[in-house]
């Protein structure tokens, strides 16, 4: 059986923080999309809907790459909105990935970074 969208996205994390300790992320930030209300009845606006779940910044000789992670059950669907994020994102020249497994996450950073 699969991992959980929620149980990939918390491995993801995890393994983030780890590679931002070693310098293979320089920096990274969970995203949340929608709106909240608060305790005095407004709202605030999070990330917008479609928006992935991690922005990435990874060093390269020459710069960054930023790197956006959607994190998936075995079973997800990217929807619509997520469907036009990324191709945004990618016409910028981002990396935009969708992951199902934390293994990913390495793979690409290593492979981007040639850190290890």
């Amino acid at each position: 059986m699969g991992k959980l969208e929620k149980s990939v996205s918390k491995d993801v994390k995890i393994a983030l923080d780890a590679l931002e300790r070693s310098g293979a992320v320089l920096w990274y930030e969970r995203l949340n999309s929608g709106k909240v209300k608060t305790e005095y009845g407004s709202w605030i606006q999070l990330c917008r809907p479609g928006t992935a779940d991690f922005i990435a910044i990874l060093p390269v000789t020459d710069g960054i790459i930023v790197y956006f992670i959607e994190c998936k059950s075995d079973t997800g669907v990217q929807k619509p909105l997520q469907e036009e994020f990324q191709k945004s994102v990618e016409s910028w020249g981002a990396i935009y990935e969708i992951v199902t497994d934390v293994k990913q996450v390495k793979t690409t950073v290593e492979n981007i970074t040639n850190f290890y």
